[in-house]
């Protein structure tokens, strides 16, 4: 039966930012049940959600952090989210630069393990274009560098990267034997 979600996201969203750590994580638990249930009209509350969901990644308390990364990573699944969810999470970065030297990597990792790690990657690439904070730029694409380098959840992504050069190297190979 079809109900208003509204008013329980509200309660919900008050509920993120309550003083005892069991209080949010049962609040996002919620969050994350009601997503899978119903994403379509979860996804009309995002407006209101997705910033309460962002400042719940610098909640010292680890468990809150890891279920907000599976909330956020829920909402991602759909394409249009997925953008908006990434977009927000660099403006998160752009504005907190604490956030991203501290939790940053961590965020992202667990962001990989959950989603697809290209097309996070992909993303983050195309919205770093158009960034003018050349100094943010640099960090970022240090912290992409780093996580690709070294986290275990981008060993799939490291394989792709792998292949590609693989792939051009054996065809760059055979040009330069046929030029020869």
């Amino acid at each position: 039966e079809s109900f208003e979600l509204s008013p329980i996201v509200q309660r919900l969203t008050i509920d993120l930012t309550a003083e005892h750590v069991i209080t949010r994580v049962t609040s996002l638990q919620w969050i994350k049940m009601l997503h899978e249930k119903d994403s379509t009209q979860m996804n009309n509350s995002i407006t209101d959600l997705l910033p309460v969901l962002l400042k719940a990644l610098s909640d010292n308390a680890d468990e809150v952090l890891v279920i907000d990364l599976h909330v956020l990573a829920r909402i991602s699944l759909d394409e249009v989210q997925f953008l908006r969810v990434l977009q927000a999470l660099n403006q998160l970065f752009i504005n907190d630069r604490v956030i991203l030297e501290t939790r940053g990597s961590l965020i992202i990792r667990k962001l990989c393990s959950l989603l697809d790690c290209k097309n996070i990657f992909i993303t983050l690439a195309n919205i770093l274009i158009d960034k003018t904070d050349l100094e943010y730029v640099s960090l970022m694409v240090q912290t992409l560098n780093l996580i690709l380098l070294t986290a275990p959840e981008l060993e799939p992504l490291r394989l792709i990267l792998k292949d590609c050069f693989n792939s051009s190297k054996s065809s760059g190979d055979a040009t330069d034997g046929l030029g020869k």
